[in-house]
């Protein structure tokens, strides 16, 4: 068998590995889908008092992104609904019905891991880290603001 036999045998392998992880995902079977409720007793807030409840649920938009939409309840008992959707690119894209950000972005690292960020009035507020464990039962979202970090633990529900 010729070199260049065995370089094009295994850049085809690897092609189609690639496209079969990526179809897998799109075919709804990326492990952040579903809904997905705030462990508070198991999070850290260092900005304030926790919420009373935060659930998220997200779903597939378009081919390689996420629609997120979420229930909280704060710690002065308001209830607020929010959502947006973006893609995996890191570009940031509008948030509806947040008071406290009006911009969003995610790029993700692999099927468990993203980096992103938030702004408020074309302000960057804080930068973000998902990690998905590897059973697909717990995300640990962490925010960084001023050096300071938050650790919000969401348990998958469904």
């Amino acid at each position: 068998m010729s070199r260049r036999t065995v370089i094009w045998g295994l850049a085809i392998i690897s092609g189609l590995a690639s496209w079969s992880g990526a179809r897998s995902l799109q075919a709804g079977d990326d492990p952040l889908w579903g809904t997905w409720k705030l462990n508070i007793e198991k999070s850290t807030f260092s900005s304030g008092p926790p919420p009373k409840s935060n659930t998220h649920k997200y779903e597939p938009y378009g081919t390689d992104g996420v629609r997120a939409t979420a229930h909280v309840v704060d710690a002065e008992g308001r209830e607020i609904n929010f959502q947006y959707s973006l893609k995996y690119d890191g570009k940031f894209y509008p948030v509806i019905g947040d008071p406290s950000r009006d911009m969003t972005s995610l790029k993700r690292i692999d099927a468990y891991t993203g980096v992103g960020a938030n702004m408020k009035g074309g302000k960057v507020i804080n930068s973000s880290r998902h990690v998905l464990s590897n059973d697909g039962r717990t995300l640990t979202v962490t925010l960084t603001r001023a050096g300071i970090s938050e650790v919000r633990v969401y348990e998958k529900q469904q």
